[in-house]
């Protein structure tokens, strides 16, 4: 009876150390998983640009074009968006024969050509602002031919934006490059 005793005490105990052995490797388990993992959740609110532009002309067309007649036009571009931002305009011509013999009075100091064929504002634009005047006036050349001044012309202002974002006030090229360069390849910088 007495070994019966001793027999189950040792059974009891070697159930209980196998128990405690069990719930160790469990513990170690688990606290070895936390050391090694992480997790971390942050909610960013991502809101889109408004670029918002309007393009102010000032412009009273003569009846009859003149060989040598200067022309008023103002044409200046307003930001009415919620961020600065940079821009750039096309003037666009319906005659290019009549081209040849019109001189267009552009601010080339706060403007630039580019061999894209737009002019280049050389500032971003704060909400609100207005350029300078990309546009002054249009003269008309001496030598200009008759049944050209008779058919006229229509010059179109065309303009884009691009949010200033992380670039300096002075960094338009930079910027406009880098958004060509993202719009050849469809995508954004940090997409997903």
């Amino acid at each position: 009876m007495k070994s019966e005793k001793k027999e189950r005490l040792k059974e009891a105990a070697a159930l209980l150390l196998l128990i405690l052995l069990l719930t160790a490797a469990g513990l170690a388990v688990g606290v070895g998983s936390a050391y090694f993992s992480d997790q971390d959740a942050r909610s960013n609110r991502i809101r889109p640009g408004d670029s918002n532009l309007e393009i102010t002309e000032e412009f009273h067309p003569p009846d009859e074009l003149k060989p040598g007649e200067v022309i008023a036009k103002s044409v200046q571009i307003a930001n009415k968006g919620k961020s600065s931002c940079f821009i750039r305009c096309r003037l666009l011509m319906d005659d290019e024969e009549i081209l040849p013999y019109l001189h267009l009075g552009i601010d080339s100091e706060n403007w630039e050509k580019s061999e894209d064929g737009y002019y280049y504002y050389k500032s971003a634009l704060e909400m609100g602002e207005i350029t300078t005047e990309l546009l002054r006036q249009i003269t008309v050349s001496e030598d200009a031919p008759e049944e050209l001044l008779k058919r006229g012309f229509s010059l179109s202002v065309y303009a884009e934006s691009y949010q200033q974002g992380q670039f300096l006030k002075d960094a338009w090229q930079e910027a406009w490059k880098h958004f060509d360069r993202n719009k050849k390849t469809g995508k954004e910088e940090g997409n997903v």
